[in-house]
């Protein structure tokens, strides 16, 4: 999430949206091996197991660049693949890592073609409205469950 979006935004388009996504995820979920409902599947609580092979299955679906990246956060660039990260604690550390680093690149080549896009004072000006948004976001709270 960058600076000048609100922090609560994913969970308000979730709640906006709560029917809408059960109805497209909940099939997909239960149709998944190694996953399993905690509560009513309205409720949208499920958790998955997390045994070394789930782990490097799951490690294995993720894209090359992707995967790349995680290799070379986790000092193994060279390994054919991750399997290696399902036995490491900070694997989840990792991927987290690469996945900012993936969205930064991108955020960054968007935000430089708005501002020679759209012209100096254009940007300067949406920001500023991105910023009250995160404000507004900060003083709102989280929305209810």
């Amino acid at each position: 999430m960058g600076v000048g979006e609100n922090p609560h935004k994913v969970a308000n388009i979730v709640a906006g949206q709560h029917d809408e996504l059960v109805e497209l995820y909940v099939p997909r979920l239960s149709a998944l091996p190694h996953v399993a409902a905690l509560a009513a599947a309205s409720e949208g609580r499920w958790q998955q197991q997390r045994t070394v092979e789930v782990l490097q299955a799951q490690l294995r679906q993720l894209p090359d660049g992707l995967a790349a990246r995680v290799r070379r956060r986790a000092g193994h660039p060279q390994a054919p693949n991750l399997d290696f990260l399902a036995h490491d604690a900070a694997a989840s550390r990792y991927l987290r890592a690469a996945l900012a680093e993936t969205v930064a690149a991108s955020s960054l080549v968007q935000s430089l073609k708005g501002l020679l896009t759209a012209g100096v004072g254009k940007s300067v000006a949406y920001m500023a409205e991105k910023l009250k948004k995160r404000q507004a976001g900060l003083r709102q709270g989280p929305p209810p469950k």
